[in-house]
């Protein structure tokens, strides 16, 4: 019992009256009239399927916000799956112009993108090479110095949400699409 004791004190984080963590993004505005446009793009809800729908002509410009909005089961995720994708892995002729030094940062709603087996300091690499920025973010996002080496694959779903955006504030990207991210951060427990 006296072990139980002392390794739930070593784990424990304690309180401080410190700020509540805030979500800042860090982009850069790209100096172009042009982010994406898309015109007559076709979006089905999985590769090899007909479309769900096809775009008109619409443009995005550095500085835009744009909220999707529909029914469900629209192809809204279909969507945003498909932008991503095609950023990844650009596809000519496909009915979406890209400009060329787009930098693009994805929250999928499934929470996929973090490695189950990467540790949180890990998970992080991708949006920022310096340990010491990816630990100060942790900690500043609740997530005590003890937790850095916790697997990713055993967060909640709303701790998990939250290092995802964590990494998100890390990079500096010009465009980033958004998936439903109206889950619970988990902060504050």
């Amino acid at each position: 019992m006296e072990k139980q004791v002392t390794r739930l004190k070593e784990n424990q984080t304690e309180l401080t009256n410190g700020t509540p963590w805030t979500l800042a993004m860090q982009g850069d505005a790209l100096r172009a009239d042009r982010l994406l446009e898309l015109d007559q793009l076709a979006v089905p809800p999985a590769p090899g399927l007909p479309p769900l729908f096809t775009t008109g002509v619409a443009r995005l410009q550095s500085g835009d916000r744009v909220a999707i909005m529909g029914r469900n089961g629209g192809g809204k995720s279909s969507l945003l799956r498909l932008l991503w994708q095609q950023l990844q892995q650009p596809v000519p002729d496909a009915g979406l112009r890209l400009h060329p030094r787009l930098h693009a940062g994805y929250y999928d709603q499934t929470l996929h993108q973090l490695a189950d087996n990467d540790t949180l300091l890990d998970a992080l690499e991708g949006f920022s090479p310096s340990t010491e920025i990816r630990k100060r973010a942790l900690i500043s996002a609740g997530f005590g110095w003890a937790r850095h080496g916790q697997k990713v694959n055993t967060l909640s779903g709303g701790e998990r949400s939250r290092l995802l955006f964590v990494g998100l504030s890390l990079a500096r990207y010009s465009l980033l699409l958004l998936d439903e991210p109206t889950q619970p951060s988990g902060y504050g427990r």
